[in-house]
């Protein structure tokens, strides 16, 4: 067991980079838990059970920040679960893509045990650790419980969390990190979706194209490039670049987008500025960091950018508003 493979790399740098912010030594650290640092070169590897434990316990012993877990959990976003493509592109109910994305948890952290509750007033996703790990189960709780949050705060507008005591003795100070109710001493840890609503925008209907009549086809191309520009969202895509990927050339690019009366240009801004929307009101990360995560140079650009797009400013939608002229690309 204690050779298992069991933690993604992509998950071990998140948790590297937390250290580094909070200026650990993480080469020392990486060591002293038998992690050799060429693994981070290789991010389809896993790490052991006994080199996960080791990192954690090192990390709690010396980390000063308090709720490490839900610390470590918000950084697990959907673009490291590699689920960011699928949530903007799949035209699904919110129960459909939670589910989804409960099942690809169970593959890809299998630390425990996941329940799903279907109640009237809501539904519920619990976890219980596996006894295994019990002398991890506060950190990896709340790692699990911190990263649902990041994920179905982006769907859900009314959730709640619920913590048993040995995972989260004390809420007091969590409010800070997760700005949702929060309950402890409850009788197993879940996250409740309250009549949750998704906000994801729907595709466009396609106008009759005489040349074009396999709209399967047309509405593939379309998804793969929501999803390549997704996955690029930070960097100068040209149309040029988009084509190459898809395998098709600039013309027929050009041609099944305007099949749905779009442009190259207006469906890569809409992706990001419903990027930027997600990140402002389910987060609480810095302007300047969200218009760097969606491809702008500066802040002053992206509200800008962000105003046109939608008739409000940028930290009017993270307070709350909803876009007055927003389009759906």
């Amino acid at each position: 067991m204690n050779d298992l493979p069991v933690i993604p790399v992509v998950y071990l740098l998140r948790l590297l980079r937390q250290m580094s912010q909070e200026h650990l030594d993480v080469e020392s650290i990486m060591r002293d838990s038998g992690i050799a640092v060429s693994i981070l070169k290789e991010p389809e590897a896993q790490i052991s059970t006994r080199q996960a434990r080791g990192i954690i316990q090192r990390y709690c012993g010396l980390t000063h920040q308090s709720f490490p877990g839900l610390r470590y959990g918000m950084q697990l976003d959907l673009n490291t679960h590699g689920l960011l493509g699928y949530l903007m592109t799949q035209q699904s109910s919110h129960k459909e893509i939670l589910l989804a994305i409960v099942s690809y948890f169970r593959v890809r952290l299998p630390l425990g045990i996941w329940s799903i509750h279907l109640e009237n007033e809501y539904f519920a996703v619990s976890i219980e650790i596996h006894p295994y790990f019990n002398d991890m189960e506060a950190f990896l709780t709340q790692t699990v419980m911190g990263s649902l949050y990041r994920q179905g705060s982006m769907i859900c507008k009314n959730l709640t969390l619920h913590f048993t005591e040995s995972a989260l003795p004390d809420v007091r100070g969590a409010h800070a990190l997760l700005p949702v109710p929060l309950y402890s001493k409850e009788p197993r840890n879940e996250i409740r979706f309250h009549d949750a609503e998704l906000t994801q925008p729907a595709l466009p209907k396609p106008v009759p194209d005489p040349d074009h009549n396999d709209s399967l086809i047309n509405t593939a191309m379309l998804l793969n490039l929501r999803t390549y520009l997704l996955a690029h969202c930070n960097q100068s895509v040209t149309l040029e670049m988009a084509a190459q990927h898809l395998g098709v050339g600039v013309r027929t690019l050009r041609r099944r987008l305007t099949h749905y009366q779009m442009s190259f240009g207006q469906i890569k801004l809409d992706i990001r500025m419903q990027l930027a929307l997600r990140y402002l009101r389910s987060s609480g990360i810095h302007l300047e960091r969200i218009a760097q995560l969606v491809g702008y140079s500066d802040q002053s650009c992206f509200s800008r950018a962000f105003k046109e797009w939608s008739g409000i400013t940028p930290l009017a939608a993270r307070q709350g508003k909803h876009p007055l002229q927003h389009r759906s690309s």
